[in-house]
C-alpha cells in the first residue's frame, strides 16, 4: 500500500510540472511505439537473411519467398540475397532516421518544458507573499530556478522518457526473439530481470541519499559564496575569509562525493546487461553441443540473438540508468512541486497584479491628504507574539514624521505594513477613508 501511495504521488508530482506540456505526450508515445516496430523488423530479418544467404533452398520451402523472387525477376540466387540485403539495409537507416528525430523531439519537448516551469517559477515567488522571501533564503530561491529544473529536466523528465522509449523497444526485441526460440527468450528474460531487480534493491537508497545531497551541497556552495561575495568589505577587514572558503570546500566536496557515486552506480546495468547476454549465448552453444547437435544449424538464431544484443544491451543500460535517475532526481521533483504548489495557499491579496499592474499608470493616482492607522496589530506567521500591538497614529499630508525606538521595537515591520509588504494581523491603515488593501497598486504609485 506505501509503494502504491508513494507511486501516485510521484506520477501525481510529474503530471503537475508538466502542466499545459501534457497533450502532447500521447504523440510521444505513438512515436516511441512506431520506432520501436522499426526496430523489431531491422532485427527480424537478419535471422531469415542469415538462413537465405547459407542455404538456397529456403526459397523453395517458403512460397512467398519464391513469389517475391519471380515478381522481380530474380532468377539468380545471389542476386535476390544482394535485393534483399539492400532492402534490410534500407529499414535499418530509416530505423536510425527515424530514432534521431525521436531524440531531437524528446530534447525539444524536455528543454520547452524546463523553460515554462522556470517561467512558472519566477511567477510563483514574485506572487508570493513578502514574508516569504523574509524566511527563504535567496540561495534557496536561486538553487530551485536554476539547479532543479536543470536537474528535473535532465533526470526526470528526459530519463522518464527515454524509459517509456527503450522500454517499448525492449518489448518489441523480446517478442520477436520469443517467436525464434521462445526458451532461450524466456531464460534471458528471467535472468536479466533478476539481476536487475537485485541492482535496483541494492542501490535504489544510494541513488535518493546522494540526489538529496548533490542538491543540498549545492545550494550551500551558492549560499555561502553569496555571503562571501557580497559582504566582501566586512568579511576582509574582520580577516573572516577562511572561515567562508573552508564552508565551501566542505560543499564542494560533498558534492563531489554524492556525483561519483552516482555517475559510477549508473555504469552497473551495462555490465550485467553484457553479463546475461553472454551466459545466453555460451549457454545455447553448450548444450547443442551436448545434445550431439551440430552449431551450423544455430547459426540463424545465434545471429539474431547476436544483432539483438547489440540493440538490446544498451536499451536495457538506457532503462535501468534512467530509471535510477528517476530515483536520483526525486528530491529535486519534489522541491519545485512544494514551491509551485505554495501559490495555492501562501498568496498575498495583490498577488494578482504583482506584475501586470504595479505600475499601472492607467488607475488614478490617490487624492491623499491623511494617512489613519487605526487599532493595529502585527504578529509574523508561525508565532505568537505581537510585533506591534493595537497601534494608532494619524499622519497628515506635508508632515515628515521620524519612527524612533531600540533595535527589534518593530520600526521596520511598520514601514513594511505601510508598504503593503505584509497585512496588518488586525486593525486597518486608511488614506483618506480608503483602506489601503482594496488597492495596494494604487496606493504604492505615490509612494516615494
Amino acid at each position: 500500500m506505501y509503494i502504491l501511495k508513494s507511486y501516485k504521488k510521484y506520477v501525481t508530482e510529474y503530471l503537475y510540472l508538466l502542466g499545459e506540456n501534457q497533450r502532447r505526450y500521447p504523440f510521444l508515445l505513438f512515436l516511441f511505439i512506431v520506432s520501436s516496430v522499426f526496430d523489431m523488423l531491422g532485427i527480424g530479418l537478419i535471422g531469415p537473411f542469415i538462413k537465405l544467404a547459407t542455404d538456397p533452398s529456403i526459397v523453395e520451402n517458403y512460397g512467398i519467398l519464391g513469389s517475391i523472387k519471380s515478381l522481380f525477376g530474380l532468377a539468380e540466387h545471389n542476386r535476390f540475397v544482394i535485393y534483399v540485403g539492400f532492402v534490410i539495409a534500407i529499414v535499418f537507416y530509416l530505423k536510425s532516421i527515424i530514432g534521431y528525430y525521436i531524440q531531437k523531439m524528446i530534447m525539444n519537448f524536455s528543454f520547452c518544458n524546463k523553460a515554462h516551469l522556470i517561467n512558472r517559477l519566477m511567477s510563483t515567488y514574485q506572487k508570493l507573499d513578502y514574508s516569504f522571501h523574509v524566511k527563504r533564503n535567496s540561495a534557496s530561491l536561486i538553487q530551485r530556478l536554476l539547479e532543479n529544473t536543470n536537474t528535473y529536466t535532465e533526470m526526470t523528465l528526459i530519463s522518464s522518457l527515454r524509459f517509456i522509449s527503450e522500454f517499448f523497444v525492449i518489448v518489441c526485441i523480446f517478442a520477436l526473439l520469443a517467436f525464434s526460440n521462445i526458451a532461450v527468450t524466456l531464460t534471458m528474460l528471467v535472468l536479466l530481470s533478476a539481476l536487475i531487480v537485485v541492482y535496483y534493491k541494492i542501490v535504489k537508497k544510494h541513488f535518493y541519499r546522494a540526489g538529496a545531497q548533490l542538491l543540498t551541497s549545492s545550494e550551500d556552495i551558492l549560499k555561502w559564496f553569496n555571503q562571501a561575495i557580497y559582504g566582501f568589505k566586512e568579511i576582509r577587514i574582520l580577516g573572516a575569509e577562511s572561515y567562508f572558503y573552508d564552508k565551501v570546500s566542505a560543499s564542494g566536496l560533498m558534492y563531489a562525493n554524492a556525483a561519483s557515486q552516482a555517475q559510477a552506480l549508473q555504469s552497473i546495468p551495462r555490465y550485467l546487461a553484457e553479463c546475461a547476454f553472454l551466459t545466453i549465448v555460451v549457454g545455447m552453444v553448450i548444450v547443442t553441443l551436448l545434445l550431439g547437435k551440430s552449431v551450423v544449424d544455430l547459426m540463424p538464431v545465434l545471429g539474431m540473438f547476436a544483432i539483438a544484443s547489440f540493440r538490446l544491451i544498451p536499451s536495457v543500460n538506457k532503462s535501468a540508468t534512467s530509471f535510477t535517475n528517476m530515483r536520483y532526481s526525486r528530491q529535486a521533483m519534489r522541491d519545485l512541486y512544494d514551491d509551485l504548489s505554495l501559490i495555492d495557499n501562501f498568496v498575498s491579496k495583490d498577488s494578482n497584479h504583482v506584475i501586470s499592474a504595479a505600475h499601472d499608470t492607467k488607475n488614478k493616482l490617490i487624492p491623499f491628504h491623511q494617512i489613519n492607522i487605526e487599532n493595529m496589530s502585527f504578529q509574523y506567521p508561525e508565532t505568537n507574539q505581537l510585533v506591534l500591538n493595537n497601534i494608532n497614529l494619524n499622519i497628515k499630508r506635508g508632515e515628515c514624521i521620524g519612527l524612533v525606538g531600540k533595535s527589534g521595537s518593530g520600526k521596520t515591520t511598520l514601514i513594511d505594513i505601510l508598504l503593503g509588504l505584509h497585512n496588518p494581523t488586525s486593525g486597518y491603515i486608511k488614506v483618506d477613508g480608503e483602506d489601503t488593501l482594496e488597492n495596494l497598486n494604487r496606493w504604492r504609485q505615490i509612494i516615494a
